[in-house]
């Protein structure tokens, strides 16, 4: 079906219902910084033969498979490009293209609760009116078929909920009933906790098929990657979690054993330089590429299948294929800096290689020296070890640095001070202020952090477990690496709305600003719960016609 996008920004339900199979005809955004995001995003350009122009309040945009070959000939006739409005408070019905579909993020700074808290009627979110009146001005036959809103989670219940019923009648008077829910984003495929109600209205008296509740289940099955008996199964993370027990036999009869991701000894600044978030959830990547810390990329991971030469993964199938010798084995099996084999003895050893594998499975300390063999994963590897001086003086007025950057030599001996060292992978996190009875809550390594505020007595909600907090327009989001907190950058800001980074790079090369780019994705939609209802759409639309 074919969508008009108002109050389009930079396109996060342009992305998601293009994905889904619709096609946009046009849209609809005033704010010059964020459309020349979208013409960069989607390849966009302003028709030299069309009618009106960048300085007209509605003209014609071209992408480059239409403007190859176009001489202006058929734009007297009716030009194939986009069409494309400023300002909607300047549109009448009959300059709106017909579409299947509208779709508008009417704005919420009157709505939300870190906005000005003037209501429906307000200034900026009054701008829903000004599509309910392009809505009942138009022809019957010409009206949309579909309408999905998007806003902050307030609107149910702000005025007492009485914005939200203006809404729905509003729109029933343009001739639409409506389904409405309030999604999560971190349910649909992205580590970010960001609530917003959707509707989608239907012409009064039609119906559709239900769109609401949206799937943002996990339809992975159990995978299980070794077998035997119960609790000494070992399952894969990708996979759905096995039914919990209240008693079971075996080391881990009621959780069952999982392959996680271990730190390839990157270290903070290896991190930093991925530009990607690291989460609890990670074990891949859409972009080609893995998060800092999987095994996959950094070598010594032990799977059941075949894995590329690239990888550094040696399988069963690798030694029965290649029959690699003894010398060859070692050179490829090859372990992070992190992570060492460990004879399970009473006086254990840390070995570059794994003690030979016995036929009779042992769990547990063994009485002789290297009978069996384990895996010792260090939380405090050099990538994350930093000297700090006087540690037992918090308050101590310091000339320079207090702590040297890891891989730094510590700070020179003296007979005063005293010297120690920073392991930043503390298992038991970093306490970040908010408004609890305790007064913090503890962060790990990969968690979401709002830097907004950060001496508040009063603020909540500042610590995101394993995924971002909603992102807002200003760009305080951090995340927390190791015992640091960093602050995202743009890129993983628009990939926790789902934006892929050939998009981002795209509005980036147009010369849009960090400052912009935060804005930018502090206002988007999320593109894969839009992607979902799109498909939803898509199976009423042919339903319809059937």
């Amino acid at each position: 079906m074919t969508f008009l996008d108002l109050f389009a920004g930079i396109g996060g339900f342009r992305r998601g219902l293009e994905r889904s199979g619709h096609a946009c005809v046009g849209h609809v955004e005033i704010d010059k910084y964020a459309n020349k995001s979208y013409m960069a995003m989607y390849g966009l350009e302003y028709c030299p033969y069309g009618t009106g122009g960048p300085d007209a309040n509605s003209c014609r945009m071209c992408r480059q498979e239409v403007r190859e070959g176009c001489d202006g000939t058929g734009c007297r006739e009716g030009c194939k490009g986009e069409w494309y409005a400023k300002d909607i408070k300047q549109l009448t019905a009959g300059e709106v293209p017909k579409a299947e579909i509208w779709t508008f993020g009417f704005p919420c700074t009157d709505i939300s609760i870190s906005g000005r808290m003037a209501g429906l009627h307000g200034e900026r979110s009054g701008l829903f009116f000004a599509v309910t009146g392009l809505l009942k001005g138009t022809s019957p036959e010409d009206k949309p078929r579909y309408l999905i809103v998007e806003n902050v989670k307030n609107l149910v219940s702000n005025e007492g909920g009485g914005d939200f019923t203006t809404v729905l009648f509003e729109l029933w008077e343009a001739g639409y009933d409506c389904e409405w829910c309030v999604v999560n984003s971190k349910d649909h495929g992205v580590p970010q906790h960001r609530e917003r109600v959707y509707l989608v209205g239907y012409p009064g008296g039609r119906g559709g098929r239900k769109i609401f509740p949206l799937s943002g289940a996990n339809p992975a099955p159990v995978k299980r990657l070794l077998d035997g008996k119960q609790g000494k199964r070992v399952y894969d993370t990708t996979g759905t979690s096995i039914t919990l027990t209240a008693n079971g036999g075996g080391f881990a009869g009621r959780t069952g054993l999982y392959a996680v991701p271990v730190d390839g000894g990157e270290g903070i600044a290896g991190e930093q330089g991925r530009e990607r978030t690291s989460v609890a959830s990670d074990t891949g990547a859409k972009d080609g590429t893995f998060p800092a810390g999987d095994v996959r990329e950094q070598t010594g991971a032990f799977t059941d299948s075949g894995a590329s030469e690239q990888s550094g993964t040696l399988t069963a199938r690798d030694v029965e294929a290649q029959n690699l010798n003894p010398e060859q084995m070692a050179d490829r099996v090859k372990m992070p800096p992190c992570v060492s084999f460990i004879d399970l003895s009473r006086e254990p050893k840390l070995t570059g290689l794994s003690r030979s594998v016995m036929a009779k499975q042992y769990a547990g300390i063994a009485n002789h020296k290297g009978e069996t063999s384990g895996i010792f994963i260090c939380k405090g590897h050099p990538e994350c070890v930093r000297a700090v001086i006087t540690p037992d003086r918090m308050e101590k007025r310091q000339n320079g640095r207090r702590f040297k950057e890891p891989g730094e030599p510590s700070f020179t001996l003296t007979c005063q001070d005293r010297h120690g060292i920073l392991l930043c992978c503390m298992e038991e996190g970093l306490a970040i202020r908010e408004a609890k009875k305790d007064g913090y809550t503890k962060a790990v390594h990969g968690d979401g952090i709002s830097l907004s505020f950060p001496n508040s007595t009063t603020s909540r909600g500042r610590v995101g477990k394993q995924c971002a907090q909603t992102l807002m327009t200003g760009g305080n989001m951090g995340v927390l690496l190791c015992c640091r907190i960093r602050r995202l950058t743009p890129r993983e800001c628009w990939r926790l709305q789902a934006f892929d980074d050939f998009l981002f790079d795209r509005a980036e090369a147009a010369g849009i600003s960090d400052a912009q780019l935060y804005k930018q994705a502090g206002n988007a939609v999320t593109v894969n719960v839009v992607y979902e209802i799109g498909l939803k759409l898509a199976e009423s639309g042919v339903a319809d016609e059937v």
